[in-house]
């Protein structure tokens, strides 16, 4: 599981390295060295085999909206499958919603296990099979090797065509519930407000 630097914090960290996560810093402007080591650990991962997950957006929605996809994952992911296509790669989108970290979650957590917080629904989107994408969007991507750090001109295009697919494919499994369809109503509004007569109209239709 890719998790931003922030998240290594003390205590919680070191559980949730040992839980699968590996930490990645915001940003590999400039650090030649760490672009290419990542890039390797990867590559490693999605040749063996490994389920990786990561976060397109690159940050979490704290309204539930999407928002624009950074394809800085995606191009490391493209880059791997093109190396080596032995092993498939199928992207499975999923809606998660959730909010700001804190070292003291922790605590909290313990101490509220015996608490009821309702139903949680997780919806899956339709799987999206990579070399079916690339089929598609570059027909002739099979038909040639590709070096480590070779980066054939359509990588930019493909990999934004293919951010834009997942973003859309999880919006599709988002679970439609009463907090969403409110917000998603005060949040198309000039004033990002409603009174509750008009949100009940806007609801309605």
């Amino acid at each position: 599981i890719a998790a931003g630097i922030n998240l290594n914090m003390p205590v919680i960290g070191g559980i949730l390295r040992r839980g699968g996560a590996f930490f990645m810093r915001r940003t590999f402007k400039g650090n030649q060295l760490y672009t290419a080591v990542f890039n390797e650990y990867l590559h490693t991962l999605f040749s063996r085999g490994f389920p990786v997950e990561y976060f397109i957006e690159g940050g979490r929605s704290r309204t539930g909206r999407t928002l624009n996809p950074k394809t800085g994952m995606l191009a490391i992911t493209l880059r791997s499958y093109l190396r080596s296509s032995r092993r498939p790669i199928v992207f499975v989108p999923v809606y998660v919603e959730k909010k700001k970290e804190s070292f003291f979650d922790i605590f909290r957590v313990l101490s509220a296990l015996k608490l009821r917080f309702g139903k949680v629904a997780v919806n899956f989107g339709e799987p999206v099979s990579l070399s079916g994408f690339l089929d598609q969007q570059q027909p002739g991507w099979r038909q040639r090797d590709y070096a480590p750090h070779y980066r054939p001109e359509w990588l930019s295009e493909t990999t934004n065509q293919l951010a834009r697919s997942l973003a859309n494919a999880i919006n599709a499994a988002a679970d439609a519930n009463p907090v969403n369809m409110v917000a998603l109503a005060m949040l198309s509004t000039s004033r990002l407000a409603l009174d509750e007569t008009t949100l009940r109209k806007v609801l309605n239709t």
